[in-house]
């Protein structure tokens, strides 16, 4: 507790102008931007169609972490999906083996909807 008035008492003492200038300022507007992405290997796809003699990877983007739980929970409900995992940095698949698709909530709603599969 007294840590917490010793940074109120810092804080009367500093300027709007200071606190915008402040370096922990950029970093935690670069870690909101952060986004997320939840891979899967489609079984139902691989193999056949735009994916022939290749692994079908399906990648979804996610705007925030609560998103990207979500969208888990719904993809490892779905028998068809495996090796589903949740990451920070964007996935990079060789074309050779991998067929990749990437979607967002604006054209996969339903994974974004909790207890939708």
């Amino acid at each position: 507790m007294d840590i917490i008035k010793e940074i109120l008492e810092d804080l009367k003492n500093v300027t709007l102008e200071e606190l915008l200038d402040d370096p922990h300022l950029d970093v935690m507007k670069k870690q909101k931007s952060i986004k997320y992405y939840v891979t899967m290997t489609d079984k139902f796809m691989s193999g056949w169609g735009m994916a022939k003699n290749k692994i079908n990877k399906l990648v979804i983007e996610c705007e925030t972490y609560k998103e990207a739980e979500i969208v888990e929970r719904n993809a490892l409900n779905r028998s068809d999906m495996k090796n589903v995992n949740v990451r920070s940095t964007r996935p990079y698949y060789n074309q050779n083996h991998y067929f990749v698709s990437w979607h967002d909530k604006n054209d996969y709603q339903n994974f974004f909807k909790p207890g939708a599969f």
